[in-house]
């Protein structure tokens, strides 16, 4: 997984700089893509071997906060990440859930937009449209998520691709609801007409995790277009594409392999400076 080296020396020094002004750290990240490698069938994704123990690490460091944001299911989500007591939002943020309280076994239930769950009923039923209207092409499948619905077309022939995005269209059209249609990796994804997206997740859970009387240092990293609104709300803080040259972000890795070598980092070095120790434990 590599040392301090695997890590560009310009990220490490703009973490070490920071994080030596900062009152603590809110790290953020998506899954498939950054902490994920991306895979062909995405019900076999897993993180990368060490990343859970390096969000651990995190977690349970004084003044640091986690979360992970993704277009995933929540519960989907949660159970992929494997990482117990940090922040989900999944479904772009339409799913929130914080962490079970001190002493409480239970997680709180799943925070699920209004406008998101009203308009669930309609969701699924555009997927089963949607999956009739591909049914035939190969390699394209439906993936229902409840407030939002995702159809893979990584596995289809380049050349029946726009036939995939006419399915997605027409059935969206069709809808007796306000739908829209967003894309990202080989996915077309329907989602309800709601403002809110992977932004308004980071804001939602700065507002949350970061105190008041505080300067924090927030850090996103994603891999997607939709993660560009999670850049965009940054403000001060450091976005890091990961495998894309044209976005907002300050910073850019490489591959999920990368991003392994950064968290490693934040979770040995890099967490020592939020502690104002880093010549000593955190």
């Amino acid at each position: 997984m590599g040392g301090d080296d695997a890590v560009p020396a310009t990220l490490r020094s703009t973490f070490e700089r920071r994080l030596d002004r900062a009152d603590g750290l809110l790290f953020l990240a998506d899954f498939d893509g950054t902490l994920a490698p991306i895979v062909e069938d995405p019900t076999t994704a897993t993180p990368l071997d060490g990343v859970p123990e390096s969000l651990r690490a995190l977690r349970d460091t004084d003044r640091i906060a986690v979360g992970l944001v993704s277009g995933r299911a929540l519960a989907d989500l949660r159970e992929r990440a494997g990482v117990s007591g940090v922040h989900y939002a999944g479904n772009h943020g339409l799913e929130l859930q914080a962490p079970a309280a001190e002493g409480e076994d239970a997680d709180p239930e799943i925070e699920i937009h209004p406008d998101a769950a009203a308009a669930a009923d309609a969701v699924g039923e555009v997927a089963g449209d949607v999956a009739s209207r591909i049914d035939g092409i190969d390699g394209a499948a439906v993936e229902d998520k409840g407030v939002t619905a995702t159809v893979h077309y990584r596995g289809v022939d380049e050349s029946a691709v726009p036939n995939v995005q006419r399915a997605v269209e027409a059935a969206v059209a069709d809808a007796d609801a306000d739908l829209r249609i967003t894309s990202g990796k080989k996915i077309f994804e329907i989602r309800p007409a709601v403002d809110w997206d992977k932004g308004a997740a980071v804001e939602w859970l700065r507002d949350r995790l970061v105190p008041d009387d505080e300067r924090w240092l927030t850090v996103y990293v994603g891999d997607d277009v939709t993660d560009e609104d999670a850049f965009a709300a940054l403000d001060d803080g450091v976005g890091i594409a990961v495998g894309r040259t044209e976005t907002a972000a300050e910073h850019a890795l490489s591959d999920p392999e990368a991003v392994r070598a950064l968290v490693g980092w934040l979770a040995g070095t890099g967490r020592r400076h939020v502690a104002g120790d880093a010549d000593g434990e955190a």
